[in-house]
């Protein structure tokens, strides 16, 4: 009794307690499975060998973070329940709740699931039990990433959606993990998800412009074909308008993202990029029929000889405002960044200034009379105060940012 009261205070500090005894057995006749049917009887208790992992300084720092991020922190252990609260307790883990492998063991999958919801601490599992409760999560919707350094984790960390190994894990658990950390600070785990919801929300910006965008090109092409006596843009045209695009898009990975975008967990949603399309797709369609109109009725260019004044004017028009609905459908996260200011300056420069370069006859242009300044003006401005003024919604449905306060918003920015 005196030596499991010893043992059980050992392990309420937070060590691996491993009993070492003895005992005096015959020298002449070896004892077998027959001979001796309990061989921890009679055992002399020579003392405790104790061992601790201590826990990292920045392990509290990284919990906090990841309940800024709204990610949940749940320990799967197969260290005893003693030992593994004190683990929490220097992490700042806050246990609410604990369940080991026995426990586990007599839930059913839908019990289980109902279990891992409010169940922080798993202790004294195996390697199915932990596969086990990453499935239950997974089943209740979760986005499961799982860090192990065993081969007790190598089943969880290949049912994990992100299986998370480190350098110093063994061979089996790094080749199942999807990342394996050359530094096993949990801080690279929380900037790392950070980082990637910064780019999911870059890709989601790029990707539903884009979309919405080709929708409307698609639309403008479609009913001017059928109008005019040529074709409105030719191939190569569209190719250099994607290109020039497709640059000014490429700065977005440098620039800022709204903060709230990263404060709770992310997925992918189409739903808002149907919207976009349905709504910015026929709008910019409309402003590029507007521009047609206003080139065949003012500028008189509606013969096949003006082809390629005609095409180039349009080329202009769509470079402009495809290049800065771009830019101005940001997240609310302040002035641009200066790559994304400096490239998008470029492109536009660029594509104004192609159709008076030796570069045009290349792509089946001609310089435009200067009547066109105007009529850019004219279409390209009312076209962006449409979109701007679809911006809230744009925010809402596709990036799910509510708009904030105008004196909020003057301020952050300032």
């Amino acid at each position: 009794t005196a030596a499991a009261d010893a043992a059980a205070g050992h392990r309420a500090t937070g060590l691996r307690v491993v009993a070492v005894a003895t005992r005096r057995t015959p020298l002449l006749r070896p004892l077998g499975p027959a001979d001796d049917d309990d061989p921890e009887r009679d055992l002399l208790l020579l003392g405790f060998v104790g061992m601790v992992d201590p826990v990292r300084e920045s392990a509290a720092r990284a919990v906090e973070r990841f309940a800024e991020q709204g990610v949940a922190v749940k320990v799967l252990t197969g260290d005893d329940t003693a030992v593994a609260e004190q683990v929490c307790a220097r992490a700042g883990i806050a246990v609410t709740g604990v369940l080991d492998g026995a426990a586990l063991d007599a839930l059913n999958d839908v019990a289980l699931a109902r279990a891992v919801a409010r169940t922080t601490l798993f202790t004294r599992l195996g390697p199915l039990q932990k596969e086990r409760v990453v499935a239950a999560l997974q089943a209740r919707g979760h986005t499961v990433g799982f860090l192990g350094d065993g081969l007790n984790d190598v089943g969880a960390l290949r049912i994990a959606d992100v299986g998370i190994g480190v350098d110093g894990a063994v061979p089996a658990a790094r080749a199942a993990a999807d990342i394996v950390l050359a530094d096993r600070s949990p801080d690279v785990v929380v900037s790392a998800v950070e980082e990637g919801r910064r780019t999911l929300g870059r890709a989601t910006r790029y990707l539903t412009v884009t979309a919405a965008l080709n929708v409307g090109n698609a639309l403008s092409v479609l009913v001017a074909s059928a109008v005019l006596p040529f074709l409105p843009l030719l191939p190569a045209q569209l190719l250099l308008q994607g290109v020039l695009f497709g640059v000014a898009a490429l700065s977005l990975s440098f620039d800022r993202v709204e903060p709230g975008w990263t404060a709770r967990p992310r997925r992918w949603d189409t739903r808002g990029m149907l919207w976009c399309m349905a709504v910015l797709g026929p709008l910019a369609s409309a402003f590029d029929l507007v521009t047609f109109w206003a080139v065949w009725r003012f500028l008189g260019l509606d013969t096949p000889q003006e082809q390629a004044v005609f095409q180039a004017v349009w080329f202009m028009e769509g470079v402009l405002s495809q290049v800065l609905v771009l830019l101005l459908l940001r997240t609310r996260a302040g002035r641009a960044a200066r790559p994304v200011v400096a490239t998008v300056t470029a492109v536009v420069l660029a594509g104004l200034a192609v159709p008076f370069t030796p570069l045009a006859p290349l792509f089946g242009m001609a310089a435009p009379p200067p009547a066109v300044w105007p009529l850019l003006a004219a279409v390209v401005l009312p076209f962006l105060s449409c979109v701007a003024a679809t911006r809230p919604l744009y925010l809402r449905h596709v990036l799910g940012i509510r708009a904030a306060d105008p004196r909020q918003e003057k301020e952050r920015i300032r």
